[in-house]
């Protein structure tokens, strides 16, 4: 973060340790180069965030737990740096983000922006969940920024987003939001057909019973993202 000069600045860096984060500060007298991840405190992307409805979403167990350590020690700093308001979700059970979600009350003239730290099981849920809320239309402008915390992080991935760190800075950084392609499946049950939402892969039979069956507790502990080769083993 340069200085209101900006030749000189502060540099805060993520150091994970015993699975635990820490957000290390230093000066700098210089600003690097490269302006990828160069935050100023008044820039259009700052304002932008101040001016919104920020929402943050913490999948407290998803992938290797790291999610809640993120939020706590590297994002709310930030946020309390750049005087950004935040509204938090942490995950209590496997649906409580849903619940959340779904009952949101969805703010028309303000652009609504959701931090996810989780995988692409909580980009599932979150499209899902939120394009059925009864608050939702079609005019509100919602913005979504993956924090890859999951065991699969496709979707940050496909963003250049391949670290929590580097997620993180994104955030900050000033990029114009880009369209998310979806995909509508309607599944007709009986006299009531059902819409789902997706984004990253959508799945059926075989491959869909593999990452159901493999979503244990133990097996996630054990093999992490390698549960699904390994149930297919079984």
């Amino acid at each position: 973060m340069p200085g209101k000069d900006g030749s000189c600045g502060t540099l805060y860096r993520a150091v994970l340790s015993d699975d635990k984060f820490s957000l290390e500060k230093s000066s700098v007298a210089s600003v690097a180069s490269n302006p990828r991840y160069v935050v100023f405190q008044d820039s259009a992307q700052i304002a932008r965030l101040r001016s919104a409805r920020v929402h943050v979403i913490v999948s407290s167990h998803s992938g290797a737990g790291l999610a809640t350590t993120a939020y706590d020690r590297i994002l709310a700093p930030l946020l309390k740096i750049f005087s950004i308001e935040v509204a938090v979700h942490s995950t209590t059970s496997k649906t409580s983000h849903r619940e959340y979600l779904a009952n949101l009350q969805l703010f028309s003239g303000k652009e609504n922006i959701f931090v996810v730290l989780g995988g692409d099981t909580l980009i599932y849920d979150f499209l899902n969940a939120t394009l059925t809320n009864p608050h939702f239309k079609s005019s509100d402008r919602l913005i979504l920024c993956p924090i890859p915390c999951g065991t699969g992080n496709a979707l940050a991935m496909s963003l250049g987003r391949t670290s929590i760190p580097i997620g993180i800075s994104s955030l900050f950084c000033n990029k114009e939001p880009k369209p998310l392609p979806l995909l509508e499946i309607t599944i007709h049950e009986a006299t009531n057909p059902r819409i789902i939402w997706a984004a990253v892969v959508c799945s059926w039979g075989l491959h869909a019973s593999l990452v159901a069956d493999s979503d244990d507790p133990e097996m996630r502990r054990q093999f992490g993202p390698k549960r699904f080769g390994v149930y297919s083993e079984v």
